[in-house]
């Protein structure tokens, strides 16, 4: 099947945001966190929808069973912030997917036409370009620092923070800092920004990039108008 059009995956990007981050009933993220969980397994990411659909449901009963288990101000503590994690859970679930499934080729395409102005045309372009290549980096100095006998994950930074950030941290940023130059230098080969030619007039990008809505961009918009109506139905989960 084919990716989804750029435009529906912003669109579920946003929807899915604005809803987790608002004052939405715990049925609507529910239900969120399920359709961002399939979205990731269609998208050939089972690790990640069995990640994200197991977090969301520990730090759920976190938020909801521990305060009426043990009531005291610790536990209330621990409510709130699985509370709100829960929800940047989905949120960053369903960005997971939406990078997985755009191409900046689409995406340029998308949104030029759209007319989107240059100033929202770059800037996503270079995040879509950006974050995969410092993921592909995290990995690779993860590897390297498991080789040397150094626990990069969660257990090195809790148990070594200073050596953590040592191996791990600073080579992150240093790749961080490459990776960026990199970008602006692929970019302004290519033209990205430029509205005027020498001669003054104005510069329309073309592209050879096929973008369209198929039966994924159904299936998605399908989705997202179900979540919103959800949201509006006045539905709840019982307290």
């Amino acid at each position: 099947m084919k990716n989804p059009d750029p435009r529906t995956l912003l669109l579920l990007l946003l929807t899915v945001n604005a809803l987790v981050m608002g004052n939405t009933d715990q049925l609507v993220i529910a239900v969120a966190a399920l359709v961002t969980s399939l979205a990731l397994v269609g998208a050939g990411r089972l690790r990640w929808a069995v990640l994200l659909l197991l977090s969301f449901i520990a730090l759920t009963a976190a938020a909801h069973v521990v305060p009426d288990l043990w009531q005291n101000p610790v536990t209330a503590l621990i409510g709130v912030l699985a509370y709100w994690i829960a929800r940047f859970t989905v949120a960053f679930g369903v960005a997971v997917y939406v990078l997985v499934q755009l191409r900046p080729a689409e995406l340029n395409a998308a949104l030029r036409r759209m007319h989107a102005p240059n100033w929202l045309i770059i800037p996503l372009a270079v995040v879509v370009r950006f974050l995969p290549a410092l993921f592909t980096e995290t990995r690779a100095i993860n590897e390297a620092m498991s080789l040397r006998g150094i626990r990069p994950g969660a257990f090195g930074l809790l148990f070594h923070p200073l050596r953590f950030g040592l191996y791990v941290v600073i080579p992150l940023l240093s790749s961080a800092v490459r990776i960026s130059d990199e970008l602006a230098a692929a970019a302004l080969i290519r033209g990205l920004g430029a509205t005027k030619h020498p001669d003054g007039s104005t510069i329309r990008p073309t592209t050879v990039t096929r973008i369209g809505f198929g039966a994924a961009d159904l299936i998605l918009l399908i989705a997202i108008a179900a979540l919103v109506a959800l949201n509006f139905s006045g539905w709840r989960l019982p307290r």
